[in-house]
């Protein structure tokens, strides 16, 4: 049976995911700002590998 933290967080993931996407976005557009020549594919790459490290950083604080 699920905790009640599991089914709480359930709750919110789709919130959680149109969070992290706009978050994505928005450091795409930054830069795009400084390197108008972006190549996107690449870009969202690095930044979703930035998110993760970020989210591993937050994690291992809260232990």
């Amino acid at each position: 049976m699920a905790s009640m933290e599991e089914i709480e967080i359930a709750r919110y993931r789709g919130e959680i995911d149109r969070d992290t996407a706009a978050l994505v976005a928005k450091y795409l557009r930054i830069m795009g700002w400084d390197i108008p020549e972006v190549d996107n594919a690449r870009a969202t790459s690095l930044v979703v590998a930035e998110v993760r490290a970020a989210l591993d950083r937050l994690a291992t604080a809260a232990k």
